[in-house]
């Protein structure tokens, strides 16, 4: 028995030889060939917004759809977050049936920690990459000291 597949066609050459373990072999190598799909990584949204007060916990999260093995690396502003750097970020991942959910997260967000985020997840079929754009909004106290401060000094 001889199989030949192309971009567009299976072809199967016959042969004299059959018995149930040819056959199911046969049948495991068609369903193989023509029902496996390569699917490339993806994610529900390709942009986010998240809004946060200074001092709180944030996570940004991205959840990869695709084939396995997936992974995710995190930027900001299009560099390589160095994690020994930054030591305040913490990086969770959890592998599901449908691929992998990647969260980075701030326990105490500062100011300075404004920015474009983005995720970038991969396999062997392709790459996509998912932006959320961090806005860390100053506390309530820290606005109405600066209130304060221009009334007195008009």
């Amino acid at each position: 028995m001889f199989i030949e597949q192309t971009a567009q066609t299976l072809r199967i050459q016959e042969s004299n030889i059959y018995n149930e373990d040819t056959m199911e072999v046969l049948a495991e190598t068609i369903f193989a060939k023509l029902w496996h799909h390569a699917v490339p990584p993806r994610f529900n949204q390709s942009f986010e917004v998240k809004t946060i007060k200074e001092h709180q916990e944030v996570v940004l999260s991205c959840d990869a759809h695709g084939e396995s093995p997936l992974t995710v690396s995190w930027k900001r502003y299009q560099r390589p977050i160095d994690r020994s750097v930054l030591s305040r970020y913490v990086l969770r991942e959890h592998v599901h049936p449908n691929g992998l959910k990647s969260q980075l997260s701030i326990p105490s967000v500062l100011r300075a920690d404004s920015g474009l985020f983005s995720c970038e997840a991969s396999n062997d079929y392709g790459r996509e990459e998912k932006s959320i754009q961090l806005i860390v909004q100053e506390t309530d106290q820290r606005m109405s000291r600066a209130f304060d401060k221009l009334i007195l000094s008009e």
